[in-house]
């Protein structure tokens, strides 16, 4: 009798844990990317919401350009001539948030930026992974919908005929971009708005990007499952 208690609470246990993981798999996940520029000011958000926004994830990151320290290197066949290097750091700060939007969990962090070599080797690396997962990445893509794409830019050289020309093929970008990026994602997602706007009078680069991204969980799965067996293939 007690043996048959269990495996009563054992097969409860299962059934449970089975609905759990059928409920997390249908549970759709939006992902949003913020970026803003205005001057010489940057900061980059990512968000999540689970649920409807009853769990929310925000991971935000604001540029920093620090004074202290400095890279002090010798260049090549000009004596004792020293140059220095203003080495930048990103603020990261990471929160977890409740249905009141109250913060459950919050890390805050502040990362130096790699050198210029650290950062081709980087890039580099990330190439090769991007090759490698590729597939697996598409077929997340191709059952994500686009819910909101917001892309507005501000542009100046101090030149008008400049500024007129940079206009033109800052419009020519975006449509590629975004053309190999819907051609990437599943049917059925929102308009862009895209907006360029030249300042013929002064020099300026602002930028504020805000995309908002949903895909079921059951697809994140999936697409891990497939880079699992990439790898192990390779």
């Amino acid at each position: 009798m007690q043996r048959w208690g269990q495996v009563s609470r054992l097969y409860l246990v299962i059934v449970l844990l089975t609905v759990f993981l059928l409920i997390l798999s249908l549970s759709r996940l939006r992902l949003r990317l913020r970026y803003r520029r205005k001057g010489r000011n940057d900061e980059f958000a990512v968000e999540l919401f689970l649920w409807g926004g009853l769990l929310v994830y925000k991971f935000e990151i604001p540029f920093i350009k620090r004074k202290k320290p400095f890279l002090r290197a010798r260049v090549p066949g000009a004596g004792h001539l020293v140059r220095r290097v203003l080495r930048p750091a990103f603020k990261i700060r990471a929160q977890l948030e409740g249905k009141g939007g109250r913060p459950v969990i919050e890390e805050k962090r502040i990362i130096r930026l790699p050198g210029p070599s650290r950062m081709i080797g980087i890039l580099i690396k990330q190439i090769a992974l991007f090759r490698r997962y590729k597939p697996a990445l598409y077929y997340l893509l191709g059952r994500t919908h686009l819910r909101r794409l917001d892309w507005h830019t501000e542009v100046g050289t101090g030149e008008p005929a400049q500024t007129g020309v940079l206009t033109g093929a800052l419009w020519g970008i975006k449509g590629f971009l975004l053309s190999y990026f819907y051609a990437l994602l599943a049917p059925g997602g929102v308009k862009p708005h895209l907006t360029i706007k030249p300042s013929f009078k002064r020099a300026c680069f602002n930028v504020k990007f805000d995309c908002i991204i949903e895909f079921r969980l059951g697809y994140l799965f999936c697409t891990g499952l497939k880079a699992i067996v990439l790898k192990i293939r390779n």
